[in-house]
């Protein structure tokens, strides 16, 4: 059994939310382990979709995983997927929201609105700026709307924004000095969350 019901049931239990908990092998490589999540995952995440009306959307190596499985059931109305955070760089890759979001709109048969911002900004009066912009307006009115968001969680060491070199290795001394240990939508949080 590859999935683990007991603690998927104890996460419902105990947070009130539905998990799909994964049994990982010493050794797997994260590759590997991305797809098995995408795999079993998938099902469960299209029911999500399919019932929903506007869905945020994030990018990742295991949104990607989980994006390559999902099938739509047939739906009479429109869905409407949103970016859920700026463009990591300016040559989207495979994994990008932008893409993901794309190739669901489509299997869905809904639309799709972009965020065209980058994920991370140089100064908080360049994002004030943005911020004021009509398009980027009307597309977080949307975003704030969303009744399902599908997001992924990176690590400080293993990142997409280290990957793709907006950020460096030195970037990341800082936020680790900090207590950060994570990311999610370009977000950084220490252990508790925070």
């Amino acid at each position: 059994e590859s999935r683990s019901r007991e603690y998927e049931k104890q996460i419902r239990e105990e947070l009130g939310v539905e998990a799909i908990v994964i049994r990982s092998t010493p050794g797997l490589p994260a590759q590997d382990l991305r797809q098995t999540i995408g795999y079993f995952a998938a099902p469960v995440v299209s029911g999500w979709i399919d019932s929903a009306k506007v869905v945020a959307i994030a990018g990742g190596r295991t949104m990607q995983s989980l994006v390559q499985y999902m099938k739509p059931a047939l739906r009479t109305d429109n869905v409407c997927l949103i970016q859920a955070m700026g463009n990591i760089d300016s040559s989207p890759g495979p994994y990008d929201a932008v893409e993901l979001g794309r190739r669901l709109a489509n299997q869905w048969r809904g639309t799709f609105l972009t965020l065209n911002t980058p994920a991370l900004l140089p100064d908080a009066d360049m994002c004030s700026r943005l911020l004021k912009l009509e398009q980027i307006c009307n597309v977080l009115t949307r975003l704030a709307q969303a009744d399902l968001a599908l997001v992924g969680i990176g690590t400080l060491d293993n990142s997409v924004f280290l990957e793709r070199r907006t950020l460096t290795i030195h970037d990341v001394q800082p936020l680790r000095a900090v207590g950060a240990v994570g990311e999610i939508l370009g977000r950084f949080y220490n252990a508790e969350g925070i």
